[in-house]
């Protein structure tokens, strides 16, 4: 028994020698080098891009946290109907509260400040002229934002930063603050940029 080549169910001798062809299989080294190439191009496109989408929910998830936190102080303003006073600084939120009219910290167990995150700062936020907020008097602190018993709060424009993103708090005078604005802050970013 011989093993003829069979092309479409005929023997290959009766056909033309041009109608037999190879079968190509397989891959030639440009189109893997090609391939390679773009896998390389996309993956370091996807890995820049995730860079800052993994840092925006972080500066915002802080950028909730503090803004839970000023809620939370408000309520307590309210309930314990003593008004409340917070200065503001690039790292820590200090709290006061109004006793006879004159800003104290509260007493222990009571918390005195509100701390921030590894690597977020505060920008210092820029006060509207219909502002609240009692007069600097002798030996007594600047507050720059003021939590009424009454429920409302000194209407800012807080920003909350890290060395990649910039996000807003924005507070109304009702007491209603909503997060605004995440973007990348610009290089050498002040203070005036609010």
């Amino acid at each position: 028994m011989t093993n003829r080549l069979y092309l479409n169910d005929k023997p290959a001798s009766t056909l033309h020698p041009k109608s037999l062809t190879w079968q190509q299989s397989g891959f030639t080294l440009i189109e893997l080098l090609v391939v390679i190439v773009i896998i390389g191009i996309v993956t370091t496109l996807i890995t820049f891009n995730m860079g800052s989408w993994l840092t925006t929910p972080a500066i915002q998830t802080e950028a909730k946290r503090i803004a839970n936190e000023l809620h939370a102080l408000l309520d307590q303003a309210v309930v314990r109907q003593v008004p409340m006073g917070l200065t503001i600084k690039t790292d820590t939120i200090q709290i006061y509260q109004q006793q006879a009219g004159q800003w104290q910290l509260p007493k222990p167990p009571q918390r005195r400040k509100l701390l921030l995150a590894d690597g977020v700062r505060l920008v210092t936020p820029t006060t509207q002229s219909s502002n609240p907020v009692p007069k600097k008097t002798k030996q007594q602190p600047t507050i720059d934002l003021y939590l009424g018993a009454d429920g409302r709060m000194t209407p800012y424009r807080l920003g909350i930063e890290d060395s990649q993103t910039r996000c807003y708090l924005r507070i109304n005078r009702a007491g209603g603050i909503k997060i605004t604005d995440c973007t990348s802050p610009m290089p050498n970013s002040t203070n005036a940029s609010l």
